[in-house]
């Protein structure tokens, strides 16, 4: 997973770029996990997506980093805050490089994170996946009624 496969908080295949499974098997401090944050070290800061069951093994690029959040952080709370803007200026602040800039690990340890307690983030969390129901709900609700219309469209036409 690089960079140009984190797309709107989320990991986005491109199977072209990959490894033979003997470079995998030597890397395996690189292989991703449920829950963590990709992030990309260069360009776009705080462009990061959170590995779901789908990606869990993938391989971590060169081009980006890793999160792997402890117990008392909810997954979906740190990507929402790495992405934040307040959050992206900060790293922007903070990244190296004259020509791009850069992130590193240094850089993203030292990253002060507000954290509310475990329970306040999980409701957080519950409620963007709320949200996100709803928002997919509206967009399906649009695509029928775009249907329909062209439908109705077509036979008035034909009539």
């Amino acid at each position: 997973v690089n960079p140009m496969h984190i797309v709107k908080s989320k990991i986005k295949a491109d199977f072209k770029f990959s490894v033979s499974q003997g470079k995998y098997a030597e890397l395996t401090n690189y292989h991703l996990k449920k829950g963590d944050i990709v992030m990309g070290r260069r360009g776009e800061m705080g462009r990061c997506a959170m590995v779901t069951e789908h990606e869990d093994g993938w391989l971590c690029g060169t081009g980006s980093l890793y999160i792997r959040p402890q117990e008392f952080i909810n997954s979906i709370f740190l990507l929402n805050y790495l992405t934040h803007k307040s959050v992206k200026k900060m790293l922007e602040n903070e990244a190296q490089g004259v020509t791009m800039s850069n992130l590193n690990l240094t850089i993203v340890n030292n990253l002060k994170i507000v954290l509310p307690p475990l329970p306040l983030q999980t409701r957080f969390a519950a409620i963007l996946a709320n949200i996100e129901q709803q928002k997919e709900l509206v967009r399906q609700q649009q695509a029928e009624s775009e249907a329909l219309f062209g439908r109705l469209l077509q036979e008035a036409f034909e009539n």
